[in-house]
């Protein structure tokens, strides 16, 4: 007889209900194949309990072994959580997992789900959608297609739709990038004060290095200097070399002020520095005041001339000033002490150059003297009693300006003219004839000289022909310029400074007259790789980025 099975009140042979076979098989093959998955849901669930269990157990056996003694890491539950963690079939995981370098591997192991993985590929979480701008104007991704079209549809309204939608596109671009470059101007802004921060702790750490090494040296008393012999050493005049190198002023936007500080003088007639924040020396009045540009702290001040100070070069840390006392003096600046005074000219000192052992003055004695100056001694006196000041200038100095550079000299006279020497012979080689006025400053390189007038105009020339490749005209008489291979500054006695740019021929000011309405004028100036000071009427010196 053949086996039979009642469902739901029917019988059912081996094939099914006798009047339906396929239906019996069917029904046969669905209730097996729900048995083998009731089977392999039942070892799944039993493995996965067995896993949790054995995980919750090294876990719990972990935590007390960490927080017990050393002597308990011996039970046996420790040992067989042990012995789990070091089992192949956990290193083969761990190694597995190790192994997915990016996220997306993660994300598609065997971690997640097949909805996990596809909300997590496909989908953005709401704490990013909400932190998303809200857009003043909504446009369609239609919309922003057709306008993105560079062929005009040939319908008016909708070409000027397409422009309009274009254009409020590019204006949220130009939004996005203001926020970009303001954030980026904050973080600028916190780098170059840590580059400050650190410039000036580098020059914190030379002085004392400096300090260091003159106790170390034991250098004597500046009171005990006058009863030294009256010869400068040549290691004196050589600067130690500078193991920090200034790079903040380069950060500045050009014409932005650095700093400025009260000399409590009367007026700067004339200054000098060494370095970018580095060492300052001011005249005012009778006196050479000496500041640190970094802190805008007075150092000391040096006194020693009867009248008015009207020149000054500063060469590490020597000093020779040159004063309407007819005085010459050099000064020690890291000791603060005089060192020699070298007289010989009968009237005010007007102007000074020195380089290396040579040192030239100027003098309204109507005299150019050359100095050796470990001796002290005038070894050479030239005479320019022939120049005269032009007429409207009766006050001007009759040598306004000097350098020298070996056996090389360049001199500005009352006359207007710019006459080259040769120190061996005495003799002058060459005239540069063009100012109509006093000349009151020049400086030259290995290619060109540029020299100052009180006819407000300054004039560069080409040293090789003698002739003239620019000129500068101004509304005032220049007082002081300094150049270098990028820019030419100029004092024309207004409370602004004037700045060319030799490589564009572009011209354009700085100095306190551009944010002060009151500013007093500028007559003094020096500039070193964009970094210029000013020194003005008032006292007052400022430091601007060039």
């Amino acid at each position: 007889m053949k086996p039979s099975t009642r469902i739901n009140g029917s019988k059912i042979g081996r094939h099914g209900p006798s009047t339906d076979p396929t239906f019996a098989y069917s029904l046969h093959l669905a209730w097996v194949i729900w048995l083998r998955m009731e089977d392999s849901f039942s070892s799944v669930v039993t493995a996965t309990n067995n896993n949790l269990t054995r995980l919750s157990r090294t876990v719990a056996t972990t935590a007390s072994a960490l927080s017990s003694t050393y002597g308990e890491l011996s039970a046996p539950s420790y040992q067989q959580a042990m012995q789990d963690l070091s089992g192949p079939l956990f290193r083969k995981r761990l190694f597995s997992f190790q192994a997915r370098t990016s996220p997306s591997e993660i994300v598609k192991s065997s971690l997640t789900t097949d909805a996990t993985r596809f909300r997590l590929t496909t989908s953005l979480p709401d704490n990013l959608l909400v932190s998303l701008p809200a857009p003043q104007t909504a446009y369609s991704l239609y919309q922003g297609f057709v306008a993105t079209q560079s062929a005009d549809s040939g319908d008016p309204n909708q070409d000027l739709e397409s422009c309009a939608i274009r254009k409020e596109l590019a204006t949220y671009e130009i939004q996005e990038l203001d926020a970009r470059i303001a954030e980026l101007n904050k973080l600028r802004r916190v780098v170059f004060d840590k580059v400050a921060d650190l410039e000036k702790e580098e020059r914190r750490i030379e002085r004392r290095l400096g300090d260091s090494k003159m106790i170390e040296n034991g250098s004597p008393d500046p009171e005990d200097l006058k009863d030294l012999p009256r010869q400068i050493p040549k290691t004196r005049r050589k600067s130690m070399p500078k193991r920090a190198v200034p790079t903040l002023q380069k950060f500045y936007a050009a014409g932005d002020t650095i700093t400025k500080f009260d000399t409590g003088s009367d007026s700067v007639v004339m200054l000098d520095f060494d370095t970018p924040f580095g060492t300052l020396v001011a005249a005012t009045g009778p006196r050479l005041q000496v500041w640190d540009l970094g802190s805008s702290d007075r150092l000391l001040t040096l006194e020693g001339h009867d009248a008015a100070v009207q020149c000054l070069q500063v060469e590490g840390p020597l000093v020779v000033s040159g004063a309407n006392d007819a005085m010459v003096k050099l000064w020690d600046i890291s000791e603060g002490a005089e060192l020699q005074t070298l007289h010989g000219h009968l009237d005010a000192v007007t102007t000074l150059h020195f380089d290396d052992n040579t040192l030239v003055t100027g003098s309204n004695d109507k005299t150019i003297r050359q100095w050796d100056i470990d001796s002290g001694r005038c070894i050479q006196t030239l005479d320019v009693l022939w120049t005269r000041p032009s007429e409207g200038w009766a006050s001007a100095g009759t040598v306004g300006a000097l350098q020298n550079f070996d056996a090389a000299l360049a001199t500005g006279t009352a006359d207007g003219i710019v006459r080259l020497w040769d120190l061996r012979s005495g003799r002058v080689q060459r005239t540069l004839a063009g100012h109509m006025g006093p000349v009151t400053c020049l400086q030259f390189d290995g290619v060109n000289l540029v020299s100052g007038s009180l006819d407000n105009s300054v004039r560069v020339w080409d040293l090789r022909a003698g002739s003239v490749i620019d000129v500068l005209n101004y509304s005032s008489g220049i007082t002081s310029l300094h150049f270098d291979a990028t820019r030419i500054v100029c004092a024309t006695g207004q409370p602004i400074i004037q700045v060319y740019d030799r490589h564009t021929k572009a011209q354009w000011t700085c100095g306190p007259g551009d944010t002060e309405a009151d500013a007093a004028p500028v007559v003094a100036v020096r500039q070193q790789k964009g970094y210029l000071v000013g020194g003005q009427t008032s006292g007052d010196v400022g430091v601007w980025a060039c």
